[in-house]
Formats: C-alpha cells, structure tokens, sequence
C-alpha cells in the first residue's frame, strides 16, 4: 500500500469526524506526553486511566493464578502492555486512525507506570499492605530476586521509559498527521470555492 492511498484512506475514515474535538484530545495527549518526556509520575486529574490499567494489571495475575506463580507474577505487566493494543486494533477495524493513534498515549502513561513500578524494585520491601490487607508481592521485586538480578530494576525502568517516550511520540505524530488530514479536507476544499 502507497503512501498516498494510507493518507487517502485516513481522510475517507475520518470524514464524518469532529475535528475540533479531536484536537482538543490532541493537546491532552501532548499534556500526558510531557509528563512522561520528564519521567514524572501523572497525576489522576490528567490520566484517569490509570484506574484502568491497574485493574488490568491485577486481572492479568487473577485470570492466571492457576498456572503458577511466575506466570502469574509477570502475567500483571504483560497484560498492562498489551491490553490496550486490542482497542488500537478495534479502532483501526472501525475505521478510526485517530482513536487508536490517541490510545498510543494511554499505552504510553500505562508504560510510564509500569516503568516506575519496576524501577522501585530496587528499593522495595518484598511485600506490599494492600488496603484490603491483603499482603501481595511487588511483581518486580519478586522476579528480579529469583534471578538474582535485582539490580537489572534500573535498567528495566529505563527500557519501560523509552517505549512510553517511543509510544508517545507515535501517538502525537499519529493525532497531528490525522488533524492535518482532516483540516485539508474541511478547509482546505472550503477555502478552494
């Protein structure tokens, strides 16, 4: 597939969409972006799917308990990485190259997290008080102490830290070629008459 007939499809998708709309989610995307370009946490007010993607975190260790502890304890971040890939694949099936270009910034504040939780595994205890008293593991700090590489928690940090910049910066290229797409499309043949 060319490059003209990409673009070509990406204007027919996003015809009937609400540009103005769209930009505005552009700037909250450049918004959790900064966050992560600093290696800041982000606050809730700016990324209330962190609810979601730690509740996907923890189903991916319930739905897999069964299978022993070490799938169990790594299931939690393999599914925070991958679960919100089946919304970008859901969009792009519905013909919706913006949505799943802007659920690239969801991934990116979900590695952001999942870069932090990692890297804490250094300085951790081994146990965690959950508010249900319930006593958990730290998933890094469990994995990282069976193979005896605790110290690989930095260097973890810093790989989950450049896919979320990566990721990022996909996310926000995406968004901009999409509104770039779809303000030649409006004004572009509007200013033409």
């Amino acid at each position: 597939m060319s490059w003209g007939a990409i673009c070509e499809w990406i204007e027919n998708c996003l015809e009937d969409k609400n540009f103005w709309f769209r930009l505005l989610l552009l700037f909250w995307s450049f918004r959790i972006f900064w966050f992560v370009f600093q290696n800041e946490q982000i606050p809730p007010i700016w990324n209330p799917l962190w609810v979601v993607s730690h509740g996907i975190h923890e189903i991916g260790h319930w739905i897999t308990l069964a299978f022993g502890m070490w799938i169990s304890v790594s299931m939690g971040s393999i599914f925070q990485f991958f679960f919100p890939f089946i919304f970008v694949w859901g969009f792009i099936k519905h013909r919706d190259p913006h949505a799943a270009f802007l659920i690239l910034t969801w991934q990116s504040a979900s590695l952001l997290n999942m870069a932090h939780y990692a890297g804490s595994a250094e300085y951790s205890d081994i146990l965690l008080d959950t508010p249900h008293y319930i006593t958990l593991y730290h998933d890094w700090v469990w994995m990282l102490t069976k193979l005896n590489a605790i110290h690989w928690a930095r260097s973890i940090e810093g790989f989950f830290w450049f896919l979320a910049v990566l990721f990022g910066l996909i996310s926000i290229t995406g968004q901009v070629g999409c509104l770039y797409l779809m303000a030649r499309q409006r004004f572009g043949s509007s200013a033409g008459h």
